[in-house]
């Protein structure tokens, strides 16, 4: 067997000396030249150096520096981060999956922008003089997550379908995300089985959320930091609504979320606040975390109460009633998220006025 922490103490004394050696002479002279050397195993250094362990090299010698390594006869080798998070997309949804991958993976989840593969942006896709068919291919291979942002670009798309089929046979770890008009129904056969999510549903997407970092830390030995989870999945759907009330139907998908100016105000009522709902869904979102539960709870009803006196200041505005419909229609009994959105809905009738 190697001796792992003899290399270890080796790498650790070459870098304090701050010199460069070649490193089959360097591991003879050190280890001797029996089976167990740097000869017989070429062994490589660049995770000694990255990561202090090596494993086994399947090419040529390489040179160590105190800075990193490099091979024999080759310009320095550099390492690029490995990809991790495939995202499949029409170029029409690039703005929501860009929303996706900067609110959600990137930020909430602290995700490095290098370990997605995203192809509508140079920095985390094709870059110049590669093939792009190759580089999909192996990235493909290479990722163990794949995400899809299913709509109706995507169903026309034969580059997209081609996609979806190959991380079916390489048994990836799909998750579909579907926006309206898209339903399950018109899932390809190869993900009907699989649970989807539906991008509109806050729920689902916490569900996608929460299932991607387990499997992220199945496949990476990663441990991805949940704790912002609830302010990024609230930042996420102000971003995304604010783009589909004005691309919605230029890309195709359903959204219906305008004001009818000339409605009459009428009797405008909204459901009683449900403490236990609230402490069930508080329970089962945050298992074991009492703080949090406590601090879920007082939200809500704070936010309920402050939904209450809206509605008292704005019983002029014939507009009011539709928008209440419309944010309780959506976010039901998550009433922080029905106050943001009467209140930005407000806001801009307010100043279109």
């Amino acid at each position: 067997m190697i001796d792992y922490k003899t290399l270890n103490s080796l790498l650790k004394e070459l870098r304090s000396k701050n010199t460069s050696v070649n490193s089959k002479d360097f591991f003879e002279r050190e280890l001797g030249k029996s089976n167990e050397t740097f000869k017989t195993h070429r062994l490589s250094i660049e995770k000694l150096t990255k990561d202090g362990y090596i494993d086994k090299l399947r090419s040529n010698y390489v040179i160590i520096t105190p800075k990193g390594f490099e091979f024999e006869g080759y310009k320095k080798k550099v390492k690029v981060m490995e990809k991790k998070v495939f995202v499949s997309h029409s170029y029409n949804d690039r703005k929501i999956a860009e929303r996706i991958i900067n609110i959600l993976l990137v930020d909430t989840l602290n995700i490095n922008k290098s370990e997605i593969f995203f192809t509508s942006k140079r920095e985390t896709g094709i870059r110049s003089s590669k093939t792009w068919r190759e580089q999909i291919r192996k990235n493909i291979i290479d990722c163990q997550l794949f995400i899809a942002i299913i709509t109706p670009s995507y169903h026309q798309s034969h580059m997209c379908q081609a996609e979806l089929g190959a991380a079916w046979v390489t048994q990836k770890n799909i998750y579909s995300l579907y926006i309206a008009p898209i339903t399950v129904k018109n899932f390809a056969v190869v993900i009907a089985e699989r649970q989807a999510d539906n991008i509109r549903e806050k729920e689902e997407m916490q569900s996608f959320i929460e299932q991607l970092s387990e499997d992220f830390s199945t496949h990476y030995s990663r441990n991805l930091d949940l704790s912002n989870l609830v302010e990024g999945l609230n930042k996420f759907y102000r971003s995304l609504r604010s783009y589909l009330r004005e691309n919605a139907t230029d890309i195709g998908i359903s959204y219906n979320e305008n004001s009818k100016k000339n409605s009459k105000p009428g009797n405008i009522n909204i459901p009683a606040f449900d403490t236990e709902v609230i402490k069930t869904k508080a329970i089962n979102e945050y298992p074991n975390d009492y703080s949090t539960q406590e601090y879920v709870i007082n939200e809500q009803k704070e936010s309920y109460d402050k939904l209450k006196a809206i509605i008292k200041e704005n019983l002029d505005k014939p507009e009011l009633k539709i928008i209440l419909e419309n944010a309780i229609s959506e976010w039901k009994d998550d009433y922080s998220m029905v106050v943001n959105t009467v209140e930005e809905q407000l806001d801009s009738l307010s100043r279109m006025k």
